[in-house]
């Protein structure tokens, strides 16, 4: 389940960095995906 851990560090990317613009590429290296699927809105 290493889609859990990748899922996990991401989230906790983004309570670390709630007050600050979050850097999408960074969060995508993180999850290890593409910046689109932390961009798209839907």
């Amino acid at each position: 389940m290493e889609w859990i851990e990748r899922l996990n560090s991401a989230i906790n990317y983004i309570e670390e960095h709630l007050e600050d613009e979050i850097n999408y590429e960074q969060l995508a290296k993180i999850a290890c995906c593409s910046t689109y699927h932390f961009q798209h809105n839907n």
